[in-house]
Parts: C-alpha cells; structure tokens; sequence
C-alpha cells in the first residue's frame, strides 16, 4: 500500500469514526427514558426454615408472576394505553412489554429484594412502581393464605389490622408525653395468668367489642377547655386505646402459637418496603446498549486511522 493511499484510507477512517460518535450521541434512547427502583426488606421468622435464599426466590418468583402483571395492567389500564395506533389493544402485548420492563435483583446479605421499573416518563414509571407494590401485597398474601388453615389466616389478619392502630396510639402517647413533660413511661399491660390457662386449653372464645368499643368513639370536649387540657385528654385516651389493643394483640400471639404449633403451620416471612418508588432518569444509570456500541465502533475507526497516520510516518522516516 503506498503512502498516499495509506493517508486516504486513515483520513477516512478518522472520519467515519467521528460520524459514528455523533450517531452514537443522537441515537434515541431506549424504551424506558426513567427508572423508578424500591426496596423490599425481606424479614425471616425465627425458625431456621426456609433459607434466606429460597425466601427471596419465593418473594421473586410473586414478583414476576403472571398474576401481579395482570394485576398492574387492569389498576392502570395499560393494554390501552400501551395499544399501537389503529390496533386491537392485546392483554399478551401488555403483559410483555411490562414483563420486560422490570428488573428483579436479589440481594441474599442484606436480605432484600430490589425492583426497578422502566417507564417513557418519571410518572409513568413512578405509577408502576407503586401499583406494583400494591398487587405485589395482594397475590402474596392470597397465596399465603391458600396454604394455611382458616383459624390461622383469620389470627394473622386480626394482628395486621391491630398493629399499625397500637403503633398510632404508642407514638401519639409519646409525642403528647414529652409535650405535657410527663415522666411516666408507658408499659403495655400483661394479660392475666388465667387467660393464658384457657388459651392452652383451646377454651378462650373471641370477645365482643360492646365493652371498649366506646374507647374508639368520639370524646366530648369539655367547655372551655385549654389547649393543655385537651392535651391531656388526648393522651389518656390513646393510652387507654394502647391498653385494649396490646391486650388483644397479646392474647392473637398466643392463640396463634398453640394453632401453628397444632397444626405444624410454620409462621411466614414478613416484608417491608424500606424505600419507596422514586424514578430517575436512565442517562443517570448508563447509556443504552446500542449507544455504547455506536461510540465503541467510532472510537475505535478513530485510533485505526491515526495508527495508520503514524505507521505511514515512520515508513517515511525509514525511507529517508
């Protein structure tokens, strides 16, 4: 190859390489334009079974199951909205480009699980993040309840609707504590010897609420009542509230043990989302495949011709 053809073929190469980077720079990017990711702390119970692993495959395994894209697709409607111009809009197409846009990663140290939704804009994803979640709860706890028996199922669903009520009670109690500068510190009562002799016994029956529903009904504000008084009424009625219902959630503990223990249920694995859906743009997590291969291709075309430039320069040197 003589010099001259030798400078062609680098100057050409130089100059492709540069058009392929400007395409790699304005080449669309992918489907999803932002990422909405949450976090999902998976807690295990105190029996040694299941692993961690295969509690995280189960959780993964709801997370992508057909059910919960079927789920998210009615909430937000998306075989319409996703439906191509002038096309019967198709469940299966839906269910597809949803299934391709989420991305389940687990993590067996830290115990969680990791969800991030691809979306055309940061609502879009930030709404299927969400409704994922909010499926997510229901088909995972109507499996649950498939494998368990009915006097179980029905424990566990009073102790989910008593505890966020007793965490609302203890943290206003507090709140009004440290404003009012009480020094007395709140101690959940203990259920009676007794009552625990006749849970063992399989003779303790579910009592009415006519004696504390009035716990839960509106209190009358006295006549020119301060704001100091009507701190103080507050707070004695959410301890009054925190008694009744850390008295009913002991008393579902207990039941619920000797149940399990009848029936050999082992106790299920508790989730928590531990950070909620926020989307950002995808630039931020790295360019999309075939941008990167544009500016690997044009780099590259660029230092073939400039190796080229410099092998014909030391012909020359050599020649002369």
């Amino acid at each position: 190859m003589t010099r001259s053809s030798s400078r062609k073929l680098a100057a050409a190469l130089i100059v492709i390489g540069v058009a392929l980077l400007v395409a790699g720079r304005s080449s669309p990017r992918p489907l999803g334009h932002y990422v909405a990711e949450t976090t999902i702390q998976v807690i295990k119970p105190a029996s040694d079974s299941p692993s961690t692993s295969e509690l995280l495959r189960r959780e993964c395994s709801i997370l992508e199951s057909t059910a919960l894209l079927d789920g998210v697709i009615s909430n937000l409607n998306l075989t319409t909205k996703w439906a191509e111009p002038n096309k019967q809009p198709s469940l299966s197409q839906a269910r597809h480009r949803l299934s391709s846009s989420l991305d389940v990663i687990l993590n067996d140290a830290s115990e969680q699980v990791r969800v991030r939704v691809s979306g055309r804009d940061k609502q879009e994803a930030e709404d299927i993040a969400n409704s994922l979640l909010r499926v997510y709860q229901e088909v995972r706890r109507a499996s649950l309840r498939q494998s368990k028996p009915r006097d179980i199922v029905i424990l566990e669903d009073q102790l989910e609707e008593i505890e966020p009520r007793l965490k609302l009670a203890i943290e206003t109690m507090e709140r009004l504590r440290k404003e009012l500068n009480l020094n007395e510190f709140y101690t959940p009562p203990k259920p009676e010897p007794t009552l625990l002799d006749r849970i063992n016994d399989s003779k303790e029956e579910e009592e009415s609420d006519t004696g504390t529903s009035s716990l839960y009904s509106y209190d009358p504000i006295p006549k020119n009542e301060t704001p100091e008084q009507a701190k103080r009424r507050i707070y004695l009625r959410s301890r009054r509230i925190a008694d009744v219902l850390s008295l009913r959630k002991d008393r579902a503990e207990m039941r619920l043990e000797v149940l399990r223990a009848r029936s050999s249920t082992p106790e299920s694995a508790a989730v928590q989302v531990v950070q909620n859906p926020e989307a950002f743009p995808q630039a931020s997590v790295g360019r999309g495949k075939s941008s990167a291969g544009w500016l690997v291709a044009g780099w590259g075309s660029i230092l073939t011709g400039l190796i080229f430039v410099l092998t014909s320069r030391n012909t020359r040197s050599t020649a002369i």
